[in-house]
């Protein structure tokens, strides 16, 4: 994001002090860089860096404060191109380095294995600027209370940073402390929302307005938000749809018609191996950023398979399917599990490190491979004096339909899709040959989890066994490698080794995964897994002021201002996913305890969702749980998974299925077996109508 890469100086604080340490923690050597035995590989990218990085790590801390030297504080992720920019332009300098490692203690901080510590410092940027972004660069005193925070900055721009704040240390630091406190107490009255005086009542009204203030902020003509830049908002995305389908609003159905094509037309969907870029520097999703992260082509993946199932269309069945196979093929790891990201950058021709090297095309590259095939894929493809993108490299999008091309070229529609198909299997094969972009081979629970959710949610739309097996598969490999004793869960897995106690998303990822998961099984053993999950989560994120849960669990390093995330990003807020867990569980053990906490949760939160939609679409959802009609049906017999695979098929927002192919003792199947037939049972609120046979009966109940 341009707006957030050149944020000049802001005086910044926040009160984030270190609780007290066992002082016969080992000593640390702050005047050496210590990254070569991290486990993160963004870390481990910076191990060679005349800088004296540290990991943040207590004993870090601790004799940081000692030593009385103010804190350099820098997060990133291992994808990010400006961090590598950055890196390349200003921790890889040794005047710039010499100078850090004179006057501060240099702590790296990967924000993918420390979302806690990241929330902190991105809260506070956001606070101050209105803005945030990464790479996030933070001036801090010995104790950790930040004096100056901002992003990218040149290295020349960066050096004179440095050196205006620390003299701004040095000569007022009075001036510091009373910053400091401010920013502390804004944190703290965000943390903690105010009590509803309201009793949790939700309307169908209440999200029709959210809807309408948000439609002022889409792009009509060109599919996500009014933006010079565009990201992709799978959970926005995923909740417009369903309202515009559930309401019959053909504004909204247009629009995401339009965000869905031009978003897999664009140069943010790599045509060559499938997969999406994280997001554009333009407004026509042309130019993209080129990392991509498994937890944008996960939920694309299922938004994908989901607006297949809501309006027939082919083409967004085949992307949804693309995406899992670019997500099986490059990120896959051999314990099972599935790396975090691909990195933007990669080496080109000539060895040099650029960004976009591994995707982009010369025109004479292309006419070299296509031949006499050309003028037919450059047309398709814009292959033109205007769209080339920088030193003669372009970035293959299509601006027009396979229809319209087909009939500019004069080709039958299916004979031009065929010969399409072929120039993007020339165009791969000779891709592989080239310089690959590093992968971060951490595993995350969480994005794993959804890796799971994709799985079955493309399973959904077309039944192939192979996507339920490759969900259990993985489902397996999470219980392998991130169960600790407890049932509690770990965070991040890499060489073998699990690490860092998890966060509130994991909880609330996983144990989502689970529900589903028994919805395509009927397997008793996964609800009660996600129940197990729920019920530990509400243990050790417990906030005993409010119904919202904290973001790190009571064994984390309690920082002094312990986050609670109610806003979605890219991937939804853990609370609104929890929130939503707490919902459906509360149907499916008749728990009453689960659905008043869940209201509360979402009452909470309900004034800003209705102001403010697009950072609250998860909310919504569970909003439109509770105000419009919600179905729970019931598919019991022998043919119950052949019944309920049919079911699933169809497009149900509003509902959760359960089925039993034998007597069960389970709250919505108890009573409801006979031996010799196959019943659907459609009900709400417990109250069923009569049962039926057929898939085509329960839809008409259901309509």
């Amino acid at each position: 994001m341009k707006t957030i890469f050149r944020l000049g100086i802001t005086l910044l604080t926040v009160c984030f002090l270190l609780t007290a340490c066992d002082q016969q923690e080992p000593k640390v050597d702050l005047t050496t860089n210590n990254l070569d035995q991290a486990s993160s590989p963004y870390l481990l990218q910076h191990a060679t860096n005349p800088v004296h990085w540290q990991e943040w790590k207590e004993p870090v801390l601790v004799e940081a404060q000692k030593t009385n030297k103010p804190l350099l504080i820098s997060i990133g992720y291992a994808a990010c191109h400006w961090c590598h920019v950055m890196e390349e332009e200003s921790f890889e300098d040794v005047e710039t380095a010499s100078y850090m490692n004179e006057h501060f203690v240099n702590i790296k901080v990967d924000r993918e294995e420390r979302p806690d510590v990241d929330q902190v410092y991105l809260k506070t940027l956001e606070l101050m600027t209105g803005s945030g972004g990464w790479p996030l660069n933070v001036i801090a005193l010995p104790d950790g209370r930040p004096v100056w925070a901002g992003t990218y900055l040149p290295q020349e721009e960066w050096l004179s940073t440095l050196k205006q704040t620390r003299g701004i240390l040095q000569n007022t630091p009075n001036k510091a402390e009373e910053y400091a406190q401010k920013i502390h107490e804004g944190l703290l009255a965000e943390s903690l929302l105010p009590a509803s005086g309201n009793k949790a009542r939700f309307r169908q009204d209440e999200v029709e307005s959210a809807v309408n203030r948000w439609r002022q902020y889409l792009d009509l003509n060109n599919g996500g938000l009014k933006t010079s830049e565009k990201f992709m908002l799978p959970a926005s995305q995923e909740f417009l749809l369903q309202y515009a389908y559930l309401n019959n609003d053909n504004q909204l159905l247009n629009y995401m018609d339009i965000t869905l094509t031009n978003m897999s037309r664009g140069g943010i969907y790599d045509v060559v191996g499938g997969g999406f870029s994280r997001y554009t520097t333009d407004s026509l999703w042309r130019v993209p950023h080129f990392e991509k992260m498994l937890y944008d082509n996960a939920q694309l993946a299922s938004l994908y398979a989901k607006a297949f199932k809501a309006t027939g269309d082919a083409d967004y069945l085949k992307v949804a399917e693309q995406t899992l196979n670019f997500v099986q093929s490059e990120l896959a790891l051999k314990n099972g599990l599935y790396a975090s990201s691909l990195d933007a950058d990669s080496q080109n021709e000539q060895g040099e490190k650029i960004e976009g090297a591994y995707y982009t095309w010369s025109e004479n590259e292309l006419k070299q491979l296509l031949q006499d095939d050309f003028e037919a894929f450059a047309l398709t493809y814009d292959i033109n004096p205007e769209a080339v993108w920088e030193e003669d490299q372009y970035i293959l999008y299509q601006s027009q339909s396979d229809q319209e091309l087909a009939e500019a070229l004069d080709m039958e529609l299916t004979i031009f899709q065929q010969q399409k198909k072929h120039w993007l299997e020339v165009l791969k094969t000779a891709r592989l040959q080239r310089a690959q972009p590093s992968r971060d081979d951490k595993a995350l629970v969480s994005w794993n989890a959804l890796t799971v959710i994709a799985f079955l949610q493309v399973y959904e739309a077309q039944p192939k066994s192979h996507y339920l097996t490759d969900a259990k598969e993985l489902i397996a490999s999470i219980e392998r490698h991130y169960f600790r004793e407890g049932g509690r869960l770990f965070h991040s897995f890499k060489d073998d080794k699990a690490s860092i106690n998890a966060y509130l998303l994991d909880y609330a990822s996983l144990a989502s995964a689970y529900i589903q998961l028994y919805q395509h099984t009927g397997e008793q053993s996964w609800l009660d897994k996600s129940r197990e999950l729920v019920e530990i989560a509400l243990e050790d994120f417990d906030n005993p002021d409010q119904a919202l849960l904290y973001f790190a669990s009571s064994e984390n390093q309690q920082l002094m201002i312990r986050t609670t995330e109610i806003l979605d990003q890219v991937i939804p807020s853990s609370n609104a996913l929890m929130a939503e867990n707490l919902f459906l569980l509360s149907h499916y053990y008749g728990i009453k305890t689960y659905d008043e906490r869940a209201r509360a949760m979402l009452n909470l939160v309900k004034e800003q969702a209705i102001q403010s939609g697009a950072g609250h679409a998860k909310w919504l959802d569970v909003m439109n749980n509770y105000s419009q009609p919600f179905y729970e049906i019931a598919v019991v017999g022998k043919d119950a998974v052949s019944l309920s695979r049919k079911l699933k098929q169809e497009y149900l927002p509003q509902s959760l299925l359960a089925q039993g192919s034998s007597p069960s003792d389970s709250y919505l199947l108890k009573n409801r077996f006979l031996k010799d037939k196959t019943l659907i049972y459609v009900c709400r609120n417990n109250t069923c109508k009569l049962p039926v046979t057929s898939v085509a009966e329960a839809m008409e109940l259901l309509q």
